[in-house]
């Protein structure tokens, strides 16, 4: 097991310098490499966490799926079929079911708030930028914090992390600053463990 964790995380000759690792989708294997560093009295591996594939393949699928609704609502309003394709109800009414279910489907995903997430802790700053990947939305935001100042951070759920969003501490002059929300939904089950698995380990070195 060791030996594969070596292997996996490139461990390098000289222990003065710390390796690079940026973690997979299935991110458990970043979580055992911290363990093990820690356990070994080690440097922790660098965290690089983004998630543009899963942004990329939500907007793709959204975007198909959009195409295949307007399609099957042109068909249903404008071909002109001898029969209704279900009995007792109209094709009129059909297309508007179909459109009232891609509604549905299109406040669902906005009340999840999907965002952009990329993490980065390889120098002396945590960075957190996001934003939200829709056309109504051109800006980015970005958050730095020293790491020194890190301050730990706050989650905010709403039924059963339907919508997640996480709160950045800093401590700072004037006591302890909160940065704005940042919605972490589209995070799959290991990212958002290795991120909040970082985020802890770095409060907890800051709290000695």
């Amino acid at each position: 097991m060791i030996m594969m964790l070596q292997e996996e995380i490139k461990i390098q000759a000289d222990q003065n310098r710390m390796p690079t690792v940026t973690p997979p989708r299935g991110s458990t294997l970043f979580v055992l490499c911290q363990f093990y560093l820690t356990f070994m009295n080690r440097n922790p591996v660098i965290m690089i966490l983004d998630i543009k594939k899963t942004i990329i393949r939500k907007n793709l699928a959204s975007f198909i799926t959009t195409l295949i609704i307007l399609l099957i609502i042109v068909v249903l309003l404008f071909v002109p079929f001898r029969n209704d394709l279900f009995k007792g109800l109209s094709n009129n009414l059909l297309a508007a079911f179909v459109a009232a279910a891609y509604v549905i489907r299109a406040v669902y995903n906005s009340f999840r708030n999907y965002n952009y997430i990329y993490f980065n802790d390889e120098s002396d700053k945590l960075v957190l930028r996001y934003f939200a990947p829709t056309i109504f939305t051109t800006m980015k935001n970005s958050i730095e914090i020293p790491k020194k100042e890190f301050a730990g951070y706050e989650l905010k759920s709403f039924f059963m992390r339907y919508r997640e969003r996480l709160i950045l501490k800093r401590r700072t002059a004037k006591g302890i600053a909160l940065y704005p929300p940042v919605s972490i939904t589209a995070l799959n089950n290991d990212e958002r463990y290795a991120l909040l698995f970082t985020l802890t380990q770095l409060k907890n070195k800051n709290e000695k």
